[in-house]
């Protein structure tokens, strides 16, 4: 078992997306991260599942906009891509919101 954690301070994290642009934001996210994801508190529970997720990889050699993070029919965080991460595993994520931060969780269950 592989376990990521990440936590997101949402002032710093629109400072940095701001300053940064939409250059930085195509480094981060996916088309269709952007797309769904508009308000900042779910941008920043993205990036915060991408980074808890690049902790627990057992390959974390994967850049940001290579991962993307969508959700199910019931609105549970999930892993899309990429597809062959874990080939002999299970990915499970968590996003939690709190007033000015964001945390996000990643289990990766190995076979």
């Amino acid at each position: 078992m592989k376990i990521g954690i990440d936590i997101v301070d949402l002032k710093k994290f629109k400072d940095n997306i701001s300053s940064g642009g939409n250059t930085m934001m195509e480094k981060i996210f996916t088309k269709e991260e952007m797309y769904f994801a508009k308000e900042v508190n779910k941008l920043a529970g993205i990036f915060a599942a991408k980074e808890a997720f690049i902790k627990a990889s057992p390959n974390n050699k994967y850049k940001m906009n290579e991962i993307e993070i969508v959700k199910d029919k019931n609105g549970k965080p999930i892993l899309k891509e990429p597809a062959n991460v874990v080939e002999d595993g299970e990915v499970e994520l968590s996003i939690a919101h709190d007033g000015n931060y964001v945390v996000a969780i990643c289990v990766i269950n190995l076979k």
